[in-house]
């Protein structure tokens, strides 16, 4: 592949990345995202895999999930509902199961422990901040410690 053509297919997947970010609500199908890169959906589906490393489905799922994620954190007087549907989800429920199958905790907690001042470090499969809520979180490394050199005498 020479360079030229690997410039225009990345233009091509970043023009369909962005069509995603812009229209989570909306449903996407694979028929409709190959259009915008002027693939056919086989070859789409093939280049799409390659590229993020993921399927069109666990992108999609992921990329509503973050920015869901954002929202909590950034629309603190948005419900739940509010941002599931805003992120193209069909109800709160579907989206707090896929959330805490994600992040390792619902999106209620997600909101309380953005909203407290201390933070500690989530090792749950996300590896977000979290906290103590988590049921495997650790102290954050910026977090007050005593010193471990020996102060000599």
């Amino acid at each position: 592949m020479t360079n030229a053509s690997r410039r225009q297919y990345e233009a091509r997947m970043h023009r369909v990345q962005a069509h995603i970010d812009r229209h989570l609500d909306a449903p996407l199908d694979l028929e409709a995202l190959a259009a915008v890169a002027h693939f056919s959906p086989y070859h789409f589906h093939r280049l799409f895999l390659a590229w993020t490393g993921q399927t069109l489905g666990g992108y999609l799922a992921r990329r509503r999930l973050e920015k869901g994620a954002q929202r909590l954190r950034g629309q603190p007087e948005s419900t739940v509902l509010e941002i599931a549907l805003s992120v193209g989800y069909g109800s709160a429920e579907a989206f707090a199961r896929a959330f805490k199958a994600h992040f390792g905790h619902s999106p209620t907690q997600w909101r309380r422990a953005r909203s407290t001042p201390n933070r500690e470090v989530c090792r749950s499969r996300s590896n977000r901040h979290c906290a103590p809520t988590c049921r495997s979180y650790t102290r954050s490394a910026t977090a007050p410690t005593s010193p471990s050199v020996p102060v000599s005498a």
